[in-house]
């Protein structure tokens, strides 16, 4: 609330909240559900600029948790991991 309040982009605020580097465990699916239910909960936030943070985290995980489905789906396919 602070960042925002001070003049912080949400963008940049929902940036700083992600990170620049993961250990991911297990699912690759799971984890970016994990942060797409923690962002929809932010996203029922009164405030407009809080909302828009959200917003733009969900963005970002919806299309990662794609991606991370595709590839999944890939490996399924191709044998490389197997079947939990």
């Amino acid at each position: 609330a602070l960042a925002l309040e001070t003049g912080c982009a949400p963008e940049a605020v929902a940036e700083a909240a992600l990170g620049t580097h993961w250990f991911i465990q297990g699912s690759e699916v799971d984890f970016c559900q994990g942060w797409i239910e923690k962002f929809s909960v932010l996203a029922s936030s009164t405030g407009s600029a809080v909302h828009a943070v959200a917003a733009h985290g969900l963005r970002v995980f919806e299309r990662w948790l794609d991606g991370a489905k595709q590839r999944e789906s890939e490996e399924q396919v191709s044998g490389i991991m197997p079947d939990e």
